[in-house]
């Protein structure tokens, strides 16, 4: 703590400055010979206490008092006055000073008058510092105040002033659009630490936009009220407000390992009628099921368009299915239907833009149930920053046409691998087992007999059937030639119960019997 003591009589000055301010708790002693001194050092150095002779050139000890009362309110005047006047003494104390001691004076009286001033700049420091605590938490606490947000700009009785100390609200004819950013896909235990840090980030990157906000955080949804002049329109207004939400899109997409949404309500004349916009930014997010997340969703968009309508009337589970099955023609025809109707509805690029992101969304997941990685088409790219490009309806429908070619033909392509795969490994099962049946093989590989019927006529080039009638009748030529196993053995040992049964079908085959044969080969093999 410091003390400056103005005194133009140098005896007395030095007098002054050797008291015991240390038991006080002041540690530096400033000094001054006249008024003007004295106000320059107090300005420079800001001292607690200042104790001035009444009677002082260039400045005297009232002027000094009521000019540092301006410029240093927080410090305690004491006057030392020779004057023993009530009313000399009021005017002092109207003038700021905290106390005055009469001439000639003891020591024990200035340090006991010091004292209680420097007691008191404790005890307002102590204040200070309480009531800067309670602004502090003040102004974090004010965060989580939307109810009563909401309460306040709807009571009249609610004093302009309150709604500013708190909210910073200066014009409740503001016009006021509501941004509600929508972190509820977070998957960590710690989200809402982690979700109070971006909401902190946030506002800063506000702030550098200059923009005028009441924000509030509501664990996974960050909500900003940004407020414009009453005299703006309100198109500019949301249009200020995309501006800030295009910034915080960019920091999330960088910086947020999860799904998020950014809502924007309409600009809405007057603070009391922000829950209006409030409420239109959450359902704005509810569209993000149809127009895909991390993105930023306009409540006008929706509303001014049909778009939305059309895409929920879209036989969305049909077209997938045709993507699925790989029949591109009944799939496009389906697309172009979709656009026709963009194109009726004159529907915003951005909605139908929205609208694609959510179909590419699909076919990715299409690309996952066909056991395909869609990092093979997506190639890990932003699929919104993709469509964002494409600046007219006819070019997004080519683009998606494009697509969902590629997309189909990767399927189809798999698929008819996988197939060649199954059917390899079904006359690799027969071969093994001549004897098998086609239900058998069905349960073997946990298909139905219909579905391996089909795969394999069209990879094969024949049923499954002719094919274990093919391939018993190769093994049981090769047990005819080289091994003289009876006829009724190797026809059980290739899957055939009757001996006679087998030989009609041999012979159907072969042009002739299981006899003639092993006969025809003996011949052979003796001339040889």
């Amino acid at each position: 703590m410091k003390i400056l003591i103005a005194e133009d009589e140098p005896l007395c000055l030095k007098n002054l400055e050797t008291l015991d301010w240390a038991s006080l708790g002041i540690k530096t002693v400033l000094t001054a010979e006249d008024g003007k001194i004295a106000y320059e050092t107090a300005l420079r150095e800001k001292p607690e206490i200042i104790l001035s002779d009444i009677q002082m050139p260039k400045l005297n000890g009232l002027e000094l008092a009521k000019k540092l009362s301006i410029n240093l309110p927080e410090s305690r005047f004491i006057i030392l006055t020779a004057y023993n006047n009530f009313n000399y003494a009021q005017e002092a104390i109207s003038s700021g000073v905290f106390s005055y001691i009469l001439k000639p004076y003891m020591d024990e009286d200035v340090l006991k008058t010091v004292s209680n001033a420097v007691a008191a700049v404790y005890e307002e420091q102590q204040k200070n510092s309480y009531t800067a605590q309670i602004k502090k938490q003040l102004e974090i606490s004010k965060h989580f105040l939307l109810s009563y947000f909401f309460n306040a700009v709807l009571d009249e009785t609610h004093e302009k002033n309150e709604l500013y100390d708190i909210f910073g609200i200066t014009d409740k004819n503001s016009i006021c659009t509501a941004m509600v950013i929508s972190l509820e896909y977070a998957n960590s235990d710690d989200s809402f630490k982690e979700n109070f840090r971006i909401f902190n980030h946030l506002i800063r990157i506000f702030s550098v936009h200059n923009a005028n906000m009441v924000p509030f955080f509501n664990t996974n949804r960050l909500i900003f009220f940004f407020l414009s002049e009453p005299s703006t329109l309100p198109q500019k207004a949301q249009n200020s407000v995309l501006t800030f939400a295009n910034a915080a899109e960019t920091y999330l997409k960088y910086s947020y390992l999860e799904k998020f949404v950014i809502g924007i309500g309409k600009s809405v004349p007057g603070i009391c009628n922000c829950e209006t916009s409030y409420n239109g930014a959450l359902d704005a997010i509810k569209y993000s099921f149809y127009l895909g997340f991390n993105s930023v969703i306009c409540i006008s968009d929706l509303e001014i368009s049909e778009a939305i309508a059309y895409y929920q009337s879209f036989p969305i589970e049909e077209f997938f299915g045709n993507i699925k099955a790989g029949s591109f023609e009944d799939a496009v025809i389906r697309l172009k239907k979709l656009f026709n109707n963009f194109r009726r509805s004159q529907s915003p690029i951005e909605t139908v833009q929205r609208i694609c992101h959510e179909i590419l969304v699909r076919l990715a997941l299409c690309l996952l149930q066909c056991g395909l990685n869609p990092d093979l088409v997506f190639n890990k790219t932003n699929a919104w920053d993709v469509l964002k490009q494409y600046k007219s309806i006819n070019a997004l429908e080519e683009f998606m046409t494009n697509f969902v070619d590629v997309v189909t033909s990767t399927i189809t392509f798999r698929y008819n691998q996988k197939n060649l795969s199954l059917v390899n490994k079904i006359k690799d099962y027969i071969r093994m087992h001549p004897d098998t049946s086609l239900n058998e093989i069905a349960a073997h590989f946990f298909h139905s007999p219909n579905y391996l019927s089909s795969i394999f006529s069209k990879e094969a080039g024949m049923t499954i059937k002719s094919y274990i009638i093919s391939e018993r009748i190769k093994q049981a030529k090769e047990l005819l030639s080289n091994t003289d196993k009876s006829i009724g053995a190797i026809a059980a040992e290739v899957g055939y119960k009757n001996a006679q049964h087998f030989s009609t079908v041999f012979n159907a085959q072969t042009g002739m019997t299981p006899t003639n044969y092993r006969n025809a080969l003996a011949k052979i093999y003796r001339k040889i």
